[in-house]
Formats: structure tokens, sequence, C-alpha cells
């Protein structure tokens, strides 16, 4: 399917949140849909980006149960560095309006590895993915300035809003009003709850897998008696462990990945028009 303009085929979203992963989407997602005048049905449906194949009627879909809320958004960090999604989206919905929520790209990048570690999506160390280069997924989804650089030339940049992670910690309610701006919608009052999809680690992970291949099996769950299965998912919980903590990164592979992105961060301030002070200053490759 190629990327010219399709009739609309019924509900669509005004607004996205294409990103970035492990930078507060899940967080964002959260409190937004708790706006009454916002209808969020559920985060990911990557229609842009894996699904686009399947037509904007599938993606309609994606938002039954509209009720005529003023703004209608979903979340799918897989948008941002999907290099057609910027071009499919403005295929089908031009004016829509574009959240993106950014964080440190180091930090970023540590985070999303561990998290791919956790669901047994990466074996190797640190050390060997980061050297794998900028096509590596911690460190491909930092490339912030490469990115939205596809954006920014399809879409006008009073359509484009910039949300930092680190700022969002520091002051809640006026980032989620800024965010209430953009989207021409009244302040309401959201509580903070922190952050959602924190890091985590399995103590076992073997067991994990056993757990996630019994939950998959549907006809093998059907089998089990419900005490058997709330015993197994207290046994779930209790191998969790919560706010997993990161080893330290080392000098050099600090150094490694802030040479990398450094340059991404200063293109982004260029074509934004931003000040992205708050990352730079810990950087110790900028300390004399």
């Amino acid at each position: 399917m190629n990327n010219q303009a399709h009739p609309s085929p019924g509900v669509l979203p005004n607004f996205l949140i294409p990103g970035a992963a492990k930078a507060g989407t899940s967080t964002l997602f959260y409190y937004l849909k708790q706006h009454p005048d916002v209808f969020m049905r559920y985060k990911e449906p990557r229609f842009f980006s894996d699904n686009w194949e399947l037509g904007p009627e599938f993606y309609s879909r994606c938002f039954k149960g509209y009720q005529g809320q003023k703004m209608i958004g979903e979340a799918t960090p897989r948008y941002m560095r999907h290099p057609e999604s910027a071009a499919r989206i403005k295929s089908l919905i031009p004016n829509v309006k574009l959240i993106f929520t950014l964080r440190d790209p180091v930090k970023r990048a540590v985070s999303h590895y561990w998290m791919r570690m956790n669901k047994r999506l990466e074996s190797r160390s640190f050390d060997e993915v980061i050297r794998g280069g900028r096509t590596e997924f911690p460190i491909d989804y930092g490339l912030y300035y490469t990115h939205l650089r596809r954006f920014l030339d399809l879409f006008p940049r009073e359509q484009i809003y910039i949300n930092l992670m680190e700022e969002m910690k520091v002051d809640f309610k006026s980032s989620l009003v800024g965010i209430f701006n953009f989207l021409n919608l009244e302040a309401c009052d959201i509580k903070d709850e922190g952050a959602k999809n924190v890091a985590t680690m399995f103590r076992n992970r073997s067991l994990d897998s056993l757990i996630r291949k019994v939950r998959a099996a549907k006809r093998l769950k059907r089998m089990i008696p419900s005490s058997i299965r709330s015993r197994g998912a207290r046994i779930w919980k209790l191998n969790v462990m919560e706010s997993f903590k990161a080893p330290d990164l080392t000098n050099d592979q600090r150094r490694y990945l802030e040479e990398i992105f450094l340059p991404e961060i200063e293109g982004l301030e260029k074509m934004m028009g931003m000040d992205l002070s708050l990352w730079k200053k810990n950087y110790i490759s900028l300390k004399r």
C-alpha cells in the first residue's frame, strides 16, 4: 500500500504520541486517558509501522467505544524510528497533533537495554550491544534529531510538541498543563502517581519464561484449577524485583554513548529551538 491519501474510514485519532520508547510514553498515555475530553483505548496499535497493510478501516476499529470526546489519541513509540511512519501519518491524518516525550538518550539507552534483557529479547552484554552502533535498538531510539527531522519535513512546527521526561518528574502539573494547552483542552486535576512501566527484573528468568508459556497456552490455562492459577500469580509477583537499578556505566561506555548522542542533541536543539542543557550538564565528555 502506498502513501497516497485515503478516504476517512470513520473515527481516527487527532493526536499521537509517536515516541520515544522508555522515555515516559506509558506514563503520559496513562495520565492523558484520565482527562474527560480525551479518548485513548489502548496503547501501541502500531498501525503506521507494522499494521499499515491492514488499511484505515482496521485502524478505525482500534478506537471502538469512542463517545464524542474532543481529543482521540494513541501512543506507539515505534512510529518515531520507523522510516515510513511520518509519511503514512501525513497521508491519512495530516492535521494530527504529535507529542514526543523524550529523555536523556544515554539514560534511555540503558533503560531500553535492560527492558530487552528482561523480556528475553537480548542476551548480549551491554557493551556488546552499544558497540554494534547506531542500528542497535538502545541507540537507534535515542537518535532524536535523525528521526524527528522526518516529521519536521512533513508537519508544521505548531503541530509538534516536545515533552521532556525529566521536566515532568520535577513539575508534573506544569508539564501536563503544557500538553493540555497544546491539545486545546481545559486543565483538570490529575494526581501524580509516579512513573508507569518502570524497570523491573526477574529473580529467576526460567520461572518467568515457564509462567509466560502457561499463560499463552489458553487450552492449558483452562485446565488448571483457579486455586493453582492464583498461586501461580502470587509466585510470579514474588519473582519480580521491583525498581530494578541497572549497573553503573563505565566511563568508556558513557563517553562512547555521549559521542554518538551529542550531535543528535545539538541538532534537535537547533531544529526545535530548544535548550537541552539539562541532559548535557552531566556529560563527562563535556567537562574539562
